[in-house]
């Protein structure tokens, strides 16, 4: 599973490893609604926070709590940057199979995920 983590303030974050459609599906229409709201990152905030399996926050232990409750900026920046590495990760998953589609070869898919 993939897990994102920084260090001031501390925050760790682990998400579904592989979406499934719907997810996927979820999150990019959340992602849509978000491009179109004044309310840019409550919006993003809202689609990542099905993908998240793992939780860990020194400032922000609760993910649950609506951000509409809490007032320390350091919460803006751990949103922010959670949503960034969230649709990073999102964004990328064609990357792997495009990589290995394009090798050639008669690997099937089956061979191995390297950089060279």
């Amino acid at each position: 599973m993939p897990v994102f983590e920084f260090e001031d303030p501390k925050v760790k974050v682990t998400i579904v490893d592989e979406p499934t459609v719907e997810q996927q599906l979820t999150f990019t229409y959340g992602l849509m609604r978000a491009r179109q709201a004044d309310n840019y990152f409550v919006r993003q905030w809202d689609a990542v926070l099905p993908l998240i399996t793992e939780w860990e926050c020194e400032i922000f232990p609760d993910r649950s709590v609506p951000l509409s409750e809490l007032t320390d900026p350091q919460i803006t920046e751990v949103v922010i940057w959670v949503c960034s590495r969230v649709s990073e990760f999102i964004n990328n998953l064609g990357e792997v199979s495009k990589k290995r589609n394009s090798a050639g070869g008669g690997s099937g898919g089956k061979g191995n995920e390297s950089d060279s």
